[in-house]
């Protein structure tokens, strides 16, 4: 009984895992957003390691000189991200538009082999409005 049950429970806890960790994302750009538009100064989100944003994100703004740690995120583990194009950080200016000049694309997927999950795309456009949706590969449209 065990033999049929585990394979599964794996495959549905990677699957929370990949789900999660889109939302967390989406949900830190529309914060970032949100404090850009509210203080009138630009707001960044920056992975923790150079460009991998499977160790997590800070969201911070500098006004006069003065950088603010607004959030701090650390990753959830067994998580493949894949930035498209790949850029060391997102900044929102003060009317919530990313500085960005693309759409930008975050393919989510599971890192532990032999589960089977559905990869999660996180969208960011010219205007700053922020999606999270099911992928169809390995890659985001």
């Amino acid at each position: 009984m065990m033999g049929v049950g585990v394979p599964s429970f794996r495959n549905f806890i990677a699957q929370q895992r990949v789900k999660s960790a889109s939302y967390d994302l989406a949900a830190a750009f529309l914060y970032a957003r949100s404090e850009a538009i509210k203080r009138n100064a630009p707001v960044t989100v920056t992975p923790v390691s150079s460009t991998d944003w499977t160790t997590g994100w800070n969201i911070t703004t500098a006004i006069s000189g003065v950088t603010t740690t607004l959030q701090v995120k650390t990753m959830i583990q067994s998580i493949s991200i894949t930035q498209t194009p790949a850029a060391a950080a997102i900044t929102f200016n003060g009317t919530g538009r990313p500085t960005a000049a693309a759409k930008t694309y975050w393919w989510i997927g599971s890192s532990v082999s032999g589960v089977s999950v559905t990869p999660r795309c996180v969208a960011l456009d010219t205007a700053g409005q922020t999606s999270s949706s099911t992928s169809s590969g390995t890659t985001c449209p």
